[in-house]
């Protein structure tokens, strides 16, 4: 499932506008399928090992933790913007260093946002 396709379908199911954390949210729930398949028990020790093994492509982005136990995913700059659908949006205005990520946007301050400049 793309981010766009899940989005899309938690607002199909919802009725409501989904928001920034959803897709982490969805990650957690990724990699804990793809860590009890992987273990096929309950044990701690089983489960512990397949997590440190976890080498899973998700929603947000790529997981692979490292000897410390660290996995980094791409994210960016996100600003709510005045919406179409809802009364406002988020769009990625900057990829730091996730340069194959599109930017939607440019930064847009609070007075312009709400009309002025």
């Amino acid at each position: 499932m793309t981010p766009r396709e899940l989005c899309d379908a938690y607002e199909a199911a919802s009725g409501k506008q989904w928001t920034a954390p959803l897709g982490h949210i969805y990650m957690g729930y990724e990699i804990i399928i793809d860590v009890l398949k992987r273990a096929q028990t309950l044990d701690k020790e089983a489960l512990r090992n397949a997590i440190a093994a976890t080498d899973l492509d998700t929603v947000a982005g790529h997981v692979k933790f490292s000897k410390e136990n660290v996995s980094v995913v791409p994210g960016g700059l996100y600003q709510w913007v005045k919406g179409k659908k809802f009364p406002f949006e988020c769009k990625l205005v900057s990829n730091g260093n996730y340069k194959f990520l599109p930017t939607q946007g440019k930064l847009v301050s609070i007075p312009e946002l709400r009309g002025k400049k």
